[in-house]
């Protein structure tokens, strides 16, 4: 599952290296790209990532040489991270019914799985509408050391991640969910064109070389600031280095790239592929995109005008998705409150074909009492696939008068939604 702005995600601690630009050559046939600065930061540049999950288990994994007093049970997980031979990072997750978990990662490789710092862990709840607690997710960020044949180790940091639930079953007890918090970042010429440029290790173990897979999913992606605008969309901005790209009218791939990401050489392909669109902004202040839809009632819809005279939370979800399900109790909050106000939503259900039942059951069983749009094509939705949706949960709040987006993405997450629908209305009337 690709969730690229996800709850409950925290950035780390900033730790720039040496150097910030990024020197561009261009052969006859090739560009070469050398990435001159790795950065760690508090705001990630580029904003969006997967999750990983590393499988947890009570074997304790060769080479530990030393732990901490355990207060409840330790499973034990390890992450490849760089390419050396000796590069198996161990993590330690210990818990106790009752208590908070505790992390412990040997950092610095050395077997000893007490002198190294602390990943601290902060609880939040998860509710129901009843205010019953559901779960809670506790989050951190951990550092780690990335060491390389041939190249000095490299200190870098991922966000950490795992559920504690209340009630039920818990899938996810025995694993331990992370990302990264690092990128390659700069500046690179195409043509006569210079762009913002940026190289992520998606599949966050410190290989920027290991960029060839299976699915849909990259482990490894090339981002371009095409339309200068400053950010990276990673619907129309980036490139998953194991395929052909068109950037400008010239298709490319890797001809070279080395494991720690300093330099990327791109050629000409002899595949012929199209080139995507540059990216529509949708940002605040922006006219969101229209469109006419079927609702799971069988009732048509037309957005935004369906919806004139309200506000309207445009929202891409879905039940499979754990950060989506987060947000439920702050939207169904929301929505109880704000609803008689002339606040509105409209669901856009990315679940997969053949589940309209159980979307049907799941919004009953969660009060989600608004419109739901569901068509059955997963991450191609219609109506996602328009708004270029690459991850989710993601909403739009939207005056369904004049069409502009009023706020959107993290500006509604969480907490920050109530303040964004009350600031909406009373601009509104």
């Amino acid at each position: 599952m690709r969730v690229l702005t996800a709850a409950l995600l925290v950035a780390a601690v900033a730790v720039p290296a040496a150097g910030t630009a990024i020197a561009a050559r261009r052969a006859a046939d090739e560009v070469k790209i050398e990435f001159k600065t790795l950065l760690t930061k508090e705001t990630p540049g580029v904003s969006f990532y997967m999750p990983q999950q590393m499988k947890l288990a009570k074997a304790k994994p060769a080479g530990v040489t030393k732990e901490p007093a355990y207060k409840g049970t330790p499973t034990y997980g390890t992450l490849p991270f760089g390419n050396a031979k000796e590069n198996q990072v161990v993590f330690v997750l210990d818990q106790k019914e009752g208590a908070e978990p505790v992390l412990y990662v040997d950092a610095n490789g050395d077997g000893d799985l007490t002198n190294d710092p602390a990943v601290a862990l902060t609880g939040r709840q998860q509710q129901n509408p009843d205010g019953s607690i559901v779960r809670v997710v506790y989050q951190g960020k951990a550092g780690v050391t990335a060491r390389y044949a041939g190249a000095p180790a490299q200190p870098l940091s991922i966000s950490v991640y795992t559920f504690v639930y209340k009630k039920g079953e818990n899938a996810l007890k025995d694993v331990l969910l992370f990302y990264r918090n690092y990128e390659r970042t700069g500046t690179a010429k195409f043509g006569d064109k210079q762009y913002k440029v940026a190289l992520l290790d998606d599949a966050a173990h410190a290989r920027f070389d290991d960029y060839k897979h299976e699915g849909r999913v990259p482990h490894v992606t090339f981002v371009v600031d095409r339309n200068n605008d400053g950010e990276f969309d990673p619907k129309f901005e980036a490139y998953d280095l194991a395929k052909p790209f068109n950037l400008g009218g010239t298709t490319y791939e890797v001809a070279a790239i080395d494991p720690t990401g300093a330099t990327l050489t791109l050629r000409k392909s002899a595949a012929a592929v199209a080139e995507i669109p540059v990216p529509v902004s949708l940002k605040a202040g922006d006219p969101a995109l229209p469109f006419k839809a079927k609702l799971l009632d069988g009732k048509p819809v037309e957005f935004p005008k369906s919806f004139a005279g309200k506000v309207v939370l445009l929202d891409f979800w879905a039940t499979w998705c754990g950060p989506c399900r987060g947000e439920i109790p702050f939207q169904v909050k929301a929505y109880q409150k704000y609803h008689s106000q002339g606040f509105e939503v409209l669901g856009i259900s990315l679940d997969k074909e053949n589940q309209e039942a159980a979307v049907k059951q799941f919004l009953s069983e969660n009060h989600m009492n608004w419109p739901e749009v569901y068509d059955g094509k997963f991450w191609e939705a219609a109506v996602a696939q328009q708004y270029s949706i690459d991850s989710i949960p993601h909403s739009f709040l939207v005056d369904g008068t004049t069409g502009k987006i009023i706020a959107e993405g993290d500006n509604l997450r969480g907490e920050d939604l109530d303040k964004a629908i009350a600031g909406a209305l009373a601009h509104h009337k």
